[in-house]
């Protein structure tokens, strides 16, 4: 009885241990069961960025946006894939709704700016990246 129980159990261990064979598997298996996990929709969605898989990373950060409106890098991601694409100005739009949520973001103030370098609008852009360059208090207080 007590080899069938550990036999049992190590077979268990076993299917189990391939869900985590890398963050991937991972976040994927994750995601089949919790779909509202929208910081590993994120998550999944920088992985999938950095190897170059912009349309299904694209479409990570828009199912993490749906559930958390107010994810601010996702924002800023997607916003970067839409101009690395020639959207610019959903691109825009995206960063401008990433420095609503967090003004002080030097990384949506780059990006902005870029965005209307491209457009030709570059005292707006210069403003943006004088903007990302300001120094930024990092703790409550200026501690």
């Amino acid at each position: 009885m007590a080899i069938a129980v550990v036999g049992l159990l190590g077979g268990l261990t076993w299917r189990q241990s391939r869900l985590y064979r890398d963050p991937e598997t991972l976040y994927r298996a994750s995601l089949e069961r919790n779909s509202g996990a929208w910081l590993l929709q994120g998550e999944l969605g920088n992985m999938l960025l950095q190897r170059g898989q912009t349309s299904e990373a694209e479409g990570r950060y828009e199912a993490a946006l749906k559930i958390n409106p107010d994810y601010v890098q996702g924002r800023n991601n997607l916003g970067d894939i839409l101009l690395n694409t020639d959207r610019v100005p959903a691109a825009i739009g995206q960063f401008r709704e990433a420095l609503r949520l967090r003004p002080d973001s030097a990384d949506a103030h780059v990006n902005l700016g870029s965005a209307l370098a491209r457009l030709g609008r570059l005292p707006q852009a210069i403003l943006e990246y004088q903007e990302a360059l300001r120094p930024r208090t990092r703790f409550p207080g200026g501690a």
